[in-house]
Order: C-alpha cells, then sequence, then structure tokens
C-alpha cells in the first residue's frame, strides 16, 4: 500500500500523483494508495481517483499518524513546493521508503535506491518510481534504508549542528571586529 500524507492542495501536485497511480496498476493490479489529510482539492482529487482503488482517510489526529505512516510500502508524494516535509522525515522513521518528485528538500531526504526513488515531476517518471519501488526484492532493502535515514533530522543532532553553526560564526567574526574596532580608533 502507497500512502500520502498531507494537505490536498493544489500546490501539491496531486492530480500527478493519482495519474501515475493508475499508470502503476497496469504492472500492479493489487497496488492500492491511502490518502491521509484534507483540503481544497479533496473533492476533485475524489473524482478523478472514483475508479481507483484509492481511500481518503481524510484528517486524522496527530497520534494516529503513526499507524498509517507503518502501515505503508511507501510514502508518495509529488508536491514539489515544500521546505522541509515532516512527514517524509516521520515516513522514514517508520520504515517507509519515499517515492518524491526531485525538488531541493526530497534531494535532501531521498537517497535513489537506498531509502526509495527520485522521480521527475510527471506521471511517466512518478509511475515508474512507485514501481520500481513496489517491486519484490527491491522494497525491503529500501525499508531497512529508510530505517537508518532519519537520524539526521533528529531533533537533538540538528539542535548541536545549529550550535557549531553559531560558534563557527562567532569565531569567524571576533577577528573581523577587533580588526574594524583598531581601524576606527575604537580599541
Amino acid at each position: 500500500m502507497l500512502v500520502y500524507l498531507g494537505r490536498l492542495a493544489p500546490e501539491k501536485n496531486l492530480e500527478t500523483l493519482l495519474a501515475a497511480f493508475s499508470v502503476v496498476l497496469g504492472s500492479r493490479p493489487d497496488a492500492r494508495l491511502l490518502v491521509v489529510g484534507d483540503g481544497p482539492a479533496r473533492t476533485s482529487l475524489e473524482r478523478q481517483a472514483r475508479d481507483l482503488p484509492v481511500v481518503f482517510a481524510g484528517a486524522v489526529e496527530y497520534a494516529r499518524v503513526p499507524t498509517y505512516l507503518e502501515a505503508a510500502d511507501a510514502f508518495v508524494t509529488a508536491s514539489t513546493s515544500e521546505v522541509l516535509p515532516m512527514s517524509m522525515i516521520e515516513a522514514l522513521a517508520a520504515g517507509a521508503p519515499l517515492v518524491a518528485t526531485r525538488y531541493p528538500a526530497a534531494e535532501d531526504l531521498v537517497r535513489d535506491g537506498v531509502n526509495g526513488a527520485l522521480c521527475e515531476p510527471d506521471v511517466a517518471s512518478l509511475a515508474a518510481g512507485m514501481t520500481r519501488v513496489l517491486s519484490p526484492g527491491v522494497l525491503e532493502g529500501l525499508r531497512e534504508g529508510a530505517r537508518r535515514s532519519p537520524g539526521a533530522y533528529d531533533v537533538s543532532a540538528r539542535a548541536r549542528d545549529l550550535v557549531a553553526v553559531y560558534e563557527r560564526a562567532r569565531e569567524d567574526r571576533w577577528p573581523r571586529a577587533q580588526a574594524y574596532r583598531r581601524a576606527q580608533g575604537l580599541g
């Protein structure tokens, strides 16, 4: 089962995701898609998916999100507008490989062939990525890669990295500030 989790809005490119999923069914008729979330595009997306094995779960309590992600064979997104998509990091933590369109945030998270598939933001590429991830013999390795991936986004690790950036900035600035003060006759 493929899972999308997020806002149902035009900028998420979900029409492309549904069209790609329709292509996947040609080679994987057993595939299913669970769409978790709500938003202004829900009605039109439900209309587009009317004849597909797609379930729209609607908005769910945040406490239930891990259950949906743990049930996923893979997490899919066609968005090209995320900055730091927490749902993708949570999916990796749940062991769900990512199938995502190529954009900066996805390129930071997805290691193609290691924890998922990076695709171009078009139907054919996204369908190929979904099919590849769901392939027998590939999925289990990607799941293991997914489980190993989110450590870099741990809050403690990110806080340590941020402190190190500030310390380097302070160290770089101090000598320049001293030189400026001397040049201005201030000390």
